[in-house]
């Protein structure tokens, strides 16, 4: 800076150069090219208004145009914020395959650097996480997974579901991913499941994996009963509770979940009967793994009377 004037009266008008166009609020200029070229020039987005969209844009109120896929993304990027306006409510639902960027409206909550995210194919970690997603099966679908790598022992991060109301008999069922291959990891992290009543905050737990699983790479199947006629969240919580063999200094373990469903009926009669063998806990694993030596029922039962 140099050269600094002090004058009496109102500063001159601002004329921008030819082949220029000012901003309606700054004096900031830009060229006449680049009015509607998908770039804002402008802090007030002037340059990027009445623009017309494609049938692979989103229109916010003002004009501009946005890549479609920017739509109920959960982070507004017109300055109206209509992108992300009452018309991603219709959006918001329990029941969830985390396939669209709105993810249903299930919200991230973070305390330190751990924390949950979106993931297709396997995660950073080497020797921990899906490989797939359990919708597809493939490594273009999309799951939610709370990073191994990030933050430190005793941490825990959330996914919160959008508040919902049940009806007489409801349950949910999810499908969750908790292995590795670390051969010093004697007991993994834990992922928990909460209801959150909406009437009173109160915040109680409903279901919790077991730190010990760890043998399979694979997506496994849990249920919860949900109360009867209430309005409540839905809280999946991964906790970084992961201990090494004779004290040793172990990673972390990924936790992932995937297509959750609400259903109307209870835990007790989840299981596909064509596809899946129900543990008499009333955990459900897939037929396959009836008698096949290693237990996967949490008490043992699909390897009893083999």
């Amino acid at each position: 800076m140099d050269d600094v004037t002090l004058r009496l009266g109102s500063c001159p008008e601002y004329n921008c150069p030819s082949n220029y166009v000012k901003c309606r609020t700054t004096d900031a200029c830009f060229p006449k090219p680049a009015v509607c070229d998908r770039t804002v020039h402008c802090a007030d987005e002037y340059d990027e208004e009445n623009c017309t969209c494609t049938r692979t844009e989103f229109r916010c109120d003002s004009g501009r145009c946005l890549p479609l896929s920017q739509q109920c993304d959960g982070t507004p990027q017109c300055m109206d914020r209509s992108d992300e306006d009452e018309r991603c409510d219709a959006l918001a639902t329990v029941s969830c395959t985390f396939e669209h960027q709105f993810m249903c409206g299930y919200e991230f909550v973070q305390h330190t650097a751990y924390k949950w995210g979106v993931n297709s194919g396997p995660t950073p970690s080497a020797t921990t996480g899906p490989i797939n997603d359990h919708t597809f099966k493939n490594r273009t679908g999309r799951y939610l997974y709370a990073e191994a790598g990030l933050g430190s022992r005793g941490d825990n991060a959330s996914v919160v579901s959008p508040l919902f109301n049940t009806t007489s008999d409801q349950s949910l069922r999810f499908y969750y991913h908790i292995y590795s291959e670390d051969p010093l990891l004697a007991q993994a992290g834990v992922l928990l499941v909460s209801i959150i009543l909406n009437t009173t905050g109160e915040n109680v737990t409903s279901w919790q994996s077991d730190p010990l699983d760890l043998n399979k790479e694979q997506w496994r199947l849990a249920c919860l009963d949900l109360p009867r006629n209430t309005s409540l969240k839905v809280v999946f919580t991964s906790l970084r509770t992961e201990v090494g063999i004779t004290g040793t200094s172990v990673n972390g373990v990924d936790i992932a979940i995937d297509d959750v469903q609400l259903t109307n009926y209870s835990c007790q009669v989840t299981c596909n009967p064509t596809t899946e063998f129900q543990c008499n806990s009333g955990q459900c694993v897939p037929k396959s793994y009836r008698c096949d030596r290693e237990s996967d029922c949490r008490d043992g039962s699909d390897e009893v009377g083999c």
